[in-house]
């Protein structure tokens, strides 16, 4: 057993007077920020208020966060740092993934697909089996267990320093009230990137770049039953604009045919994904989804863990993180 895990304090106020953030660049000082607009799929799945199930009755569990990021859409976040990538790259080849999981009759996507970013990244130096089970029970907002989640939920339990946990203290699934106090996180992770959206369908090379820098990435997209092709591993959404569904980004493949879909998209290419409905599904648990697919959204990449004697103390004031935005203009 390990050393007694710290919880972080329930609430910490922090005031912030506003007459004292300066005004818009070149606009009138007394113009005071203004609060974002909720994430419009946040606002729809807040009416509509369940989890999302797929039409063969799995569980889904990607809940939209109240953040929308649209407006840094097709951004590269370094310039100096884009390069030439081969046509094709797969991290099944590397050494870089843990082993398949099945997420069972439960929500938790969202989790899995944390953990194999998480795990990935650490690969091959450091082989590990965080708990996804633990994030799924004990993430602190107010979706239950198995209801559902996102990144940016997997973001505020690992800055809180929450978890990870190690599956073999916290295995899945186990039933509440069993938690994970008592323990200790595994590691203190330390940055988590949310990467832009992109501007079409072949703005990768953001993607490419943290995909080979770091590791396995976290994504959603829209999960329909019809839009699978199981003889070639193949899936294309050219209709829906939300997601329902979390996996994990470990490759391209830029030649991919685009004749491999149901549907065919505009054009060849596609990402080398692993879901979370165990390796007897797809290709050992993998499968291919097209560039063109236009529910691809939200990727993520959790590319930092560090020993937990690191820092003595995690100086926060929000143990739910970032929920909203506050800003001038657009």
């Amino acid at each position: 057993m390990r050393a007694k895990r710290i919880r972080m304090p329930a609430l910490i106020v922090a005031l912030m007077v506003l007459s004292g953030i300066p005004g818009p660049a070149g606009g009138d000082a007394d113009v005071l920020p203004q609060r974002a607009p909720l994430n419009p799929a946040f606002e729809a799945f807040i009416q509509q208020g369940t989890t999302p199930v797929s039409s063969e009755g799995r569980p889904l569990g990607y809940l939209p966060p109240p953040v929308s990021l649209a407006h840094v859409k097709g951004l590269f976040l370094d310039e100096a740092k884009r390069l030439s990538y081969p046509s094709q790259f797969d991290l099944r080849l590397t050494g870089k993934l843990t082993a398949v999981r099945d997420q069972g009759s439960c929500g938790s996507c969202w989790a899995f697909a944390t953990c194999a970013s998480l795990e990935s990244y650490l690969l091959p130096g450091e082989t590990v089996d965080f708990s996804e089970q633990d994030l799924n029970a004990n993430h602190g907002f107010d979706w239950l267990e198995c209801a559902g989640g996102n990144a940016i939920m997997s973001q505020a339990y690992l800055a809180r320093w929450s978890g990870p946990m190690a599956e073999t203290d916290c295995p899945y699934p186990y039933s509440l009230p069993v938690s994970g106090d008592g323990l200790s996180p595994e590691k203190h992770v330390q940055q988590v990137v949310f990467l832009p959206e992109r501007a079409d369908a072949t703005d990768n090379d953001t993607i490419k770049y943290y995909l080979t820098r770091y590791g396995a990435l976290c994504f959603s997209f829209h999960w329909s039953a019809g839009n699978w092709n199981s003889s070639r591993h193949a899936y294309f959404d050219g209709v829906s604009s939300s997601a329902n569904h979390a996996v994990a980004v470990v490759g391209w493949d830029d030649d991919f045919d685009k004749a491999h879909f149901n549907t065919t998209p505009a054009g060849n290419g596609a990402f080398i994904a692993r879901n979370s409905w165990g390796s007897s599904w797809g290709d050992g648990g993998y499968f291919y989804i097209s560039y063109y697919d236009t529910s691809l959204q939200g990727f993520v990449s959790f590319n930092s863990a560090e020993p937990i004697a690191n820092y003595a103390m995690a100086y926060q004031y929000d143990p739910l993180g970032w929920v909203w935005c506050r800003g001038y203009g657009d």
